[in-house]
Order: C-alpha cells, then sequence, then structure tokens
C-alpha cells in the first residue's frame, strides 16, 4: 500500500490499454505501477514489497509469458493475482485457473466488470487472510487428499494433471503433460483403457480400475473416472479424477489371500503342508522374492528354517539354524517385527551371502497367546525396504497364521484360535461377518450393535429381511446366495441410514460341511461424500465459464448502445461528433470480437472477413454514406488477433477521418480500402478523393487524439505508416504479418 492506497502492478505490453486501464483504476483510488513484459514484472515485485495486487496479461510479447511470469510471481509472494487477456478460450482459461483463483478478466469486458473483478479479489484475499487460521486444519486435510484431478483433450492427451500425482506414485505431472494418458499406465493395462476411453466417447463417462508403476518401484492401482466436457455441442475433451485405490485392492488382495490361504490351513492336518501353504501366500505380496519359515524351540529357545522359497540352496545351508544367542534369533525371540537392509548385515569375507543379492529384509514372529511359535523371514531383491502395505500384509498374515500353526502343532490349537478371533471380532473397525448357508449371522463383530442398534444376541440368526429396510435386505440375500452358490469373492455398494459402505464377502468351505459366507463391510462414506463435492465444484465452476462469457458479449452490445442513444440526443456538434468516434471504436472493437469467436481457435481470422465488415459498419455510421462510394479491395488472409487489433484501430480512424473531413462542400465522392499481403508483409491503404490536407503548420493537426493514437499503434505493431495529399489523401500503413 503507497500513501494510504492499495498499489496494483499493471503487467500490459500495449501501451495504450495499459494507459487506459491505469487511468480507471487511478479514477478508483488505486495506486499503480506499470511492467511490460513478465521478467520486469518479476523483478518489480521482489523489490516492492508493498504491491498488493497484480493484473498480469498472458500474452507479453517475446520472452516470458503472462502464465509463466504469474507462476514465477505466486512461487515467492503470496498475492491475488488476476489475469486479463482477450483470450476466451477454454484451455487458456483452465490453464490460468491452475496458477490463481482470483479471477479472469476479459479486456475491453468494461469498466463496471473491470473494478467488480478487482475488488473481489482484495474481498477474496482479505477473507483467505481472516480465516486462514480457522481454517488450518480443513487445509492440512485437503493436501492429505490423494485423488488425482486430470483432464484430456478430445485426442486423449492431458492437458492437466494435479499435484497429487506426486503424492500417490511420486511421478512429476510436468512430465506426463501431452502425453496420452494410457502411457503414465502400466502396459498391461493398455487394452482396459482403450475399452474405457471407447466407453467415454460413446457415451459420455466411464470409469475403470488400472495400476502404473509408481517412482518406487511399487505398483498403485487408480480408479480411473472420465466424464466428457462440450463447448456448444462439441467435445473439448474430457476432466477426470483418479482415486488411490491401491490400499483396498490390497486390502481385497490380502483378503482373498487371507482366505485361500485360512482355508487351506485349516483344512491341513499336516505341519509341513501348512508351512508350504503360508509361502505361497506370502510370495503372492509385492516385493517379495524370497521367504522362509523358521520354527521356534521353546526349550532352547533355538530358530530352525522348516521351508523356504526363492533361496539358493547354499545360502538356505547358511541360515538354515540360529541358537538362542545369535542376533537373528535375538530378533525373533524379542516378539517384534524388524526391519532391515541386508546389505547392512554383510562380512567382508561373506561370500555366500553377498552373492544371494538379497536387499529388503524382514523377520516377523508369528504369534499366539503370547508363545512365539515360528518366524517368517522375507527378503527382496528389488527394493531396499519393504513398503508400508507389505509390513501391514504380512504382519496380518503373520498373526492370521499363528494360531493355525498353532493347532498343526498342538492339541490346544482349537481353543487359542477361537480366543483370537473373539478378540478380533470384538475389537474390528471394520464390520466382519460369518453367516451359514440359508445367508442368516451366526458370528458378527461387536460393531454390529452400534449399526443396528440391537445387542448382538438380537441380530444372530435373524433373517436380512428382519435386520436391513426391504430393498436393502433383498439385494443383501441375492448376494450373499451368489457367494454361496458360486463360491467367489465379490465386492458390492451398499445404502444404510444415511451412510455408504462397501462389503467384500467371499465363501467359506470346510469339509464335509455346507458352503458358509464371511466379509468384511467398510464405511466409505467420507470418500464418497469427496467425491460428490468435487464433481459439484467442477459443474459449478463450468456454470460460472459460461455465464461470463455470455455477459462478456452483452457487454459490448450494451456499450454501443448506450453511445447510441447518446448520439441520438445530443445537440452539441462537438459531442456529437467524439460520441460518433467512440461508436465506431467500439463497434470496430465488436466486429474483431465477432470475428474471432467465429474463428477457430479465437486467435486469428481472416483478413477479408475483417476488415470488410469493418469499412461497411464504421462508414454507416455517417450521414452522408449514400453520396460516398464506398470500395473494398481486400485480399483474404490469415492475420493474429495481436496485430489485427491495432491494424483495425487504425483503420476505424482513417476510415472516421475521411467520412469526417474529406467531403466536405462537396455532394460526392469515393473512399477505397485496400489490403494485400506482400511475402510476410501486410500492406494497408485507405484513400478517398476528397479535399486533402490543409498545409501542415508545424504539426498541428498531428496533435489530436487520433493521430496520437495511430502513432502509437503502429510503433506497437513495428509498422510505418504514410500520408500523402493532393488530389485527395491516401493514408498508408506496412507492418509484418
Amino acid at each position: 500500500m503507497v500513501d494510504g492506497k492499495k498499489l496494483i502492478l499493471l503487467v500490459e505490453d500495449e501501451p495504450a490499454l495499459a494507459q487506459t486501464q491505469a487511468l480507471t483504476l487511478e479514477a478508483y483510488g488505486f495506486a499503480v505501477l506499470a511492467s511490460t513484459s513478465g521478467e520486469e514484472a518479476l523483478e518489480t515485485v521482489r523489490r516492492r514489497a508493498e504491491i498488493d495486487l497484480v493484473l498480469m496479461d498472458i500474452n507479453l510479447g517475446p520472452g516470458m509469458d503472462g502464465t509463466r511470469a504469474a507462476e514465477r510471481i505466486l512461487a515467492e509472494r503470496e498475492l491475488p493475482l488476476i489475469f486479463v487477456s482477450s483470450h476466451t478460450a477454454r484451455e487458456i482459461v483452465a490453464k490460468t485457473e491452475g496458477i490463481t483463483s482470483y479471477g479472469y478478466i476479459v479486456k475491453n469486458s468494461g469498466e463496471t466488470v473491470f473494478i467488480a473483478s478487482i475488488k473481489m479479489a482484495f474481498r477474496l484475499h482479505e477473507s483467505r487472510r481472516k480465516e486462514s487460521e480457522s481454517s488450518a486444519r480443513y487445509r492440512a486435510l485437503v493436501e492429505t487428499l490423494h485423488d488425482v484431478v486430470f483432464s484430456l483433450d478430445p485426442a486423449g492427451k492431458l492437458t492437466y494433471l494435479s499435484p497429487a500425482l506426486s503424492r500417490i506414485a511420486g511421478l512429476r505431472p510436468e512430465d506426463h503433460l501431452g502425453h496420452d494418458l494410457a502411457e503414465l499406465l502400466d502396459p498391461g493395462c493398455a487394452a482396459a483403457w482403450a475399452s474405457q476411453w471407447a466407453r467415454a466417447l460413446e457415451a459420455g463417462e466411464s470409469a475403470g480400475e488400472f495400476f502404473l508403476t509408481a517412482a518406487d518401484g511399487t505398483v498403485k492401482w487408480l480408479r480411473i473416472a472420465l466424464q466428457r466436457v462440450e463447448e456448444g455441442r462439441s467435445l473439448s475433451g474430457f476432466r477426470g479424477v483418479m482415486s488411490d485405490i491401491t490400499a483396498s485392492r490390497q486390502i481385497e488382495h490380502l483378503l482373498q489371500v487371507s482366505h485361500d490361504l485360512a482355508v487351506e490351513l485349516n483344512s491341513c492336518a499336516d505341519l509341513k503342508l501348512g508351512l508350504e501353504a503360508v509361502l505361497r501366500a506370502v510370495v503372492q505380496l509385492e516385493a517379495v522374492d524370497a521367504c522362509g519359515i523358521y520354527l521356534a524351540d521353546a526349550e532352547s529357545k533355538s530358530i530352525s528354517m522348516a521351508v523356504h522359497r526363492g533361496l539358493s540352496p547354499a545360502f538356505a545351508a547358511r541360515v538354515s539354524h540360529f541358537d538362542a544367542h545369535a542376533p537373528t534369533a535375538r530378533l525373533v525371540l524379542s516378539g517384534r517385527p524388524w526391519y532391515g537392509n541386508y546389505g547392512n548385515l554383510l562380512t567382508e569375507d561373506d561370500e555366500v551371502r553377498a552373492r544371494e543379492g538379497l536387499r529388503a529384509l524382514a523377520v516377523i514372529p508369528v504369534m499366539s497367546q503370547g508363545k512365539l511359535i515360528a518366524a517368517l523371514y522375507l527378503a527382496s531383491r528389488r527394493f531396499d525396504a519393504f513398503p508400508p502395505g507389505i509390513r501391514h500384509a504380512v504382519e496380518t498374515i503373520s498373526f492370521q497364521v499363528g494360531g493355525a500353526l498353532l493347532r498343526l502343532r498342538t492339541s490346544d490349537a482349537l481353543r487359542e484360535t477361537e480366543a483370537i478371533f473373539s478378540q478380533f471380532l470384538e475389537h474390528s473397525p471394520i464390520y466382519v461377518f460369518f453367516k451359514d448357508e440359508n445367508a442368516r449371522p451366526i458370528r458378527l463383530s461387536r460393531n454390529y450393535e452400534g449399526l443396528l442398534g440391537r445387542p448382538l444376541a438380537e441380530i444372530l440368526g435373524k433373517s436380512m429381511e428382519e435386520l436391513f429396510p426391504g430393498e436393502l435386505s433383498k439385494s443383501m440375500v441375492a448376494d450373499d446366495l451368489r457367494v454361496i452358490r458360486e463360491g467367489n469373492l465379490i465386492s458390492v455398494d451398499e445404502a444404510f441410514a444415511d451412510r455408504s459402505y462397501t462389503t467384500l464377502k467371499f465363501p467359506i468351505d470346510l469339509p464335509g460341511k455346507p458352503r458358509f459366507l464371511a466379509g468384511f463391510t467398510m464405511d466409505v462414506t467420507r470418500s464418497r461424500r469427496a467425491e460428490e463435492a468435487l464433481e459439484a465444484a467442477v459443474r459449478e465452476k463450468t456454470l460460472l465459464l459460461q455465464e461470463v462469457h455470455h455477459r462478456i458479449k452483452n457487454n459490448i452490445a450494451s456499450i454501443e448502445s448506450f453511445l447510441v442513444l447518446q448520439a441520438r440526443t445530443s445537440r452539441n456538434p462537438e459531442a456529437l461528433s467524439s460520441l460518433q468516434d467512440a461508436i465506431a471504436r467500439v463497434r470496430s472493437m465488436r466486429v474483431l470480437y465477432e470475428s474471432l469467436l467465429l474463428s477457430e481457435g479465437h486467435s486469428s481470422v481472416s483478413s477479408r472477413a475483417y476488415f470488410s465488415g469493418l469499412l461497411e459498419t464504421v462508414t454507416s455510421l455517417f450521414p452522408n454514406r449514400d453520396r460516398v462510394a464506398v470500395t473494398g479491395e481486400i485480399a483474404d488472409f490469415t492475420i493474429q488477433s495481436k496485430n489485427l487489433v491495432p491494424a483495425g484501430i487504425i483503420v476505424n480512424e482513417l476510415i472516421t477521418n475521411a467520412m469526417k473531413y474529406a467531403f466536405i462542400g462537396r455532394d460526392s465522392g469515393s473512399l477505397r480500402l485496400a489490403v494485400s499481403l506482400d511475402g510476410e508483409r501486410v500492406h494497408l491503404r485507405v484513400e478517398d478523393d476528397g479535399v486533402g490536407l490543409p498545409a501542415d503548420d508545424g504539426g498541428e493537426r498531428r496533435k489530436g487524439f487520433g493521430h496520437r493514437l495511430v502513432d502509437m499503434l503502429v510503433k506497437q505493431i513495428g509498422g510505418t505508416f504514410e500520408i500523402h495529399s493532393g488530389a485527395g489523401t491516401r493514408c498508408e500503413l506496412t507492418f509484418t504479418l
């Protein structure tokens, strides 16, 4: 702030527009600093700590563009920053939204919109400042969300990836922009992704599950949902969300592995077969390349390897037995899991162990009833450390197999298994259920009492119709009977009491018994509501952009209408002349805006379409139009809006001057506009057969606003301008395309 005024940094490379905006801002009580390039703006922000807001043009000529300058500024300072640009294309606006949320003002959208947007940005910034302390926990929660928001162009190439990709997979979003999303996924997902992309193109939306390899080499599972985005009735691309479902997939996989292992162990009567079953389950876990099981001797406190997988015979022989005083035995006897790097344990003369090439190492005690039964020995040749998910899975398996191994070693295993299982049901944070062949619950976790509002004694043995509402109970029974009939694991989504749940159901097969049903129900209300909130926010932003675009078009027409009404009521010739000049300039901008809207890409238009419309629009304002023969010889080529704006204003001024002054005292005359292209040079000529210019007295004729504006715009586009007067007037403008 300077002298009690908020200080605004105006970054604009068009001098005329910068001057106009600065005057407007000062009229509303703001102090203004101006920069003409991104580099200059960045240095100004670094030097002037009192800057309160930045107005940033996107296209700043050679060097750093506005978006890059904005990113650099916002990386160093927390400032409200508003983009001011003539671009209205969705991808441009979307790009700026990823940089700042303080707004996007379309040039020439009107003083009211311009000032209101700035005031709104200040209010938003002040509101955020006041609420920052109270919203710290909320921000921390949001920053921990792992959902990746992304957008695709119609060809399926990534145009945006949110930073959550780094948190999920350790991958840099910017490395994948401009590439097919399929390239981000594992090659094994190519066919599935092609199918989902086809469904999205046909139906407008689709969802599926895929996986990729993270930077640390682990596998990440993603649920990818796509939704069509249209501009008008044309496809402009897709937006989507990648949800990290690795944990749920790991849970599903672990449940399946645990289920299969439990079935095999429960049906196994031989210790060696049971241990082999445990190893088969463990090697299914990601990152585990080698493993073994040590059995503990209760009397000697020593441990001996009973079975192993993935280890060479020489290495297995070296690590087959440890007495009670060996470091490995002490680790096992401590009863706590141990994770480390095998290379740190090697000695210089231990060639056998060095050749084995092991890296990550884990020793997981298998306990039951407080007794050490065995130890899982796990190793990886690919990773220096086991990921947390693998640790959890291994510890879960070790917890699971303890009772089974004890049962295989002692006759007391059944009571211990029942005690462990009862404790699990008593304290389980998720809902666990077991049902008989008629889909009636026979065992439930304790938390079902809170869910159904009844003690377990009143729940067990009841039918689903007696416990849940009609439609929900019917679908539950149908799913239960399908699992019992087919013997496969299924996952279903359910809703109950305004909460959302995901349930995994799988069969339990015991020799000589009917097939039972078991499963886990997890409350996923928070994640579902977060997804719904995100979708609602995206829809709201889309509607807001459509409304802003509509208002911009109406504002131009409104300004023109107000000026026309004022001109019709004006009795002052000088005021009327000024109003006609203003109307011509506004109409000139309207013609340009409409031409850009009709053009593909909104960045360049046909010279013939634009200048022909401009010639007709400007000359139609003057009462002597019927007495002046107006012709145009305009070559048709494409011209960029960057040069088209100043060239159009120059032509408007020249035509206006000719219609006002060239035919004074004449009954008729002719006016001609010629536009041609010679290589990369545009030649533009406005000539009339009027009275010509008066003798130039010291350059007085060059002091008017119109002439100063023309001179300034000619310099802006790096062109040349000449005026020839004799039998009429000829004005020639030349600039590079």
